[in-house]
């Protein structure tokens, strides 16, 4: 069973997608293949600006994504990468059995994303 949080991110889709002005993607797992998460940031003098992500229509991956952005904005990417999946789980008020490794899918596609610039060319 969800939580209501995690209910309420399927509910209501936010922050899908490459926001305007994303300076970095990262991705984690693989597209087409199971579950996967891809991260957009926008990095501007090292802090987030803006993020963004994808997703495929598994609920908890949806949800782990969709919250982690949402506690990305305003923070230092150092700030952003000790977030750690026991602190995601909490915002998320839990995960049900056997989907706890969406959390560490969100936070590696954070980890990606922070050393992989959009080539712009």
């Amino acid at each position: 069973m969800y939580s209501s949080k995690v209910r309420n991110h399927i509910a209501h889709i936010r922050n899908v997608g490459q926001p305007h002005g994303a300076t970095h993607r990262g991705t984690a797992g693989i597209p087409g293949e199971g579950p996967f998460i891809t991260i957009y940031l926008c990095i501007q003098a090292g802090a987030l600006r803006g993020a963004g992500y994808h997703s495929y229509a598994c609920p908890a991956a949806i949800a782990c994504a969709s919250e982690l952005v949402e506690t990305l904005i305003g923070l230092t990417v150092a700030e952003a990468l000790e977030i750690q999946p026991n602190q995601l789980l909490e915002r998320l008020g839990g995960l049900p059995e056997g989907k706890h490794d969406r959390l560490d899918l969100a936070l590696t596609a954070l980890e990606s994303a922070v050393s992989s610039p959009i080539d712009e060319t």
